[in-house]
């Protein structure tokens, strides 16, 4: 046991009612507060013109839109040439004009089967002919290469198009995800306006004035002060959980630890500010005594001194 007593000063808060009240509906604000996490923001999906836009490019990358401008190209320089059906009408006709003049020239004169016919014929054929079919050529060439060079424009344009496609798409995708957000965003709103509600009651109960007195009394020693609750009957309150501050002072002769303490917000909402602020913790003789410590209906461990036996 401890020896020596002394005197103590002890000042003591005296809670107007009104302000237990207040501690009271901010203990059950703060129990009951829940923040919702029940919605999840969603992902907008593609627009229809994202995908079009997506589509066209596609189609782009894979339809190989150069290979006709390629093969132009390669006609011309290995002097590929398809005759049209209206170039060859225009072939026929001339041929068929300078076999009649040569024939008509030669047949006037008797000489159609001699030499000279032959190489008339075949020089008037050349002559006629080749002037056609040389035109001809250059046209096409000329036609293709300019097919060729108004390719990159219209690639340009489709690409253009599918840019355009795609901006739209973009804005009308923010524009479903900003629909999708809004109730999580609303939710987290709410959330924090709670929050900041129970924010200002703890605020104000905090700036709230309370009234304290001084009184002075002769105690024995802190381990001795222990030995007498255990002489007492009845429980007391003693829970870890409604205590801070916590401090030991001591060791009682049973080796139980003896602390003081300041009772916490909870202790204050169950009217324990005037409770004894020296014993023990409820859960440490729960360990030795355990026929000492009983749970009230409001959850907290209670300690009955008078079944904490002493030690020899």
């Amino acid at each position: 046991m401890g020896k020596g007593g002394n005197t103590t000063q002890t000042t003591t808060q005296e809670i107007p009612g009104f302000i237990l009240d207040q501690a009271k509906e901010v203990f059950g604000e703060v129990e009951n507060f829940t923040p919702s996490s029940a919605i999840v923001p969603e992902v907008a999906g593609f627009t229809p013109n994202q995908n079009s836009a997506q589509t066209l490019i596609k189609n782009l990358a894979t339809g190989s839109p150069l290979a006709g401008s390629k093969t132009a190209l390669d006609n011309i320089l290995t002097g590929e040439f398809s005759v049209s059906a209206p170039l060859q009408t225009l072939l026929d006709d001339t041929l068929s004009k300078t076999v009649n003049n040569v024939t008509s020239q030669y047949s006037s004169a008797g000489r159609l089967g001699s030499d000279a016919f032959g190489t008339a014929l075949g020089e008037g054929i050349a002559s006629g002919v080749a002037p056609t079919l040389a035109n001809a050529l250059e046209s096409d060439a000329s036609r293709k290469l300019s097919a060729v060079g108004m390719m990159p424009g219209i690639l340009s344009s489709e690409l253009g198009l599918a840019g355009a496609l795609s901006g739209v798409g973009a804005q009308e995708q923010a524009y479903n995800q900003a629909l999708l957000d809004r109730p999580a965003q609303t939710v987290a709103a709410t959330n924090q306006a709670n929050q900041q509600r129970i924010n200002n009651l703890i605020a104000a109960l905090g700036g709230a004035p309370t009234p304290t007195s001084t009184t002075q009394s002769s105690s024995p020693s802190n381990l001795d002060a222990i030995t007498a609750l255990a002489l007492g009957a009845g429980a007391f309150f003693s829970d870890r959980r409604l205590k801070s501050d916590v401090k030991k002072i001591g060791t009682h002769s049973t080796g139980l630890n003896v602390y003081e303490w300041e009772w916490n917000a909870k202790a204050f909402v169950l009217g324990l500010d005037k409770h004894p602020r020296k014993g023990f913790i409820a859960q440490e003789v729960q360990k030795v005594f355990p026929e000492a410590v009983v749970e009230g209906s409001h959850g907290y461990l209670m300690i009955d001194y008078s079944k904490v036996k002493e030690v020899a």
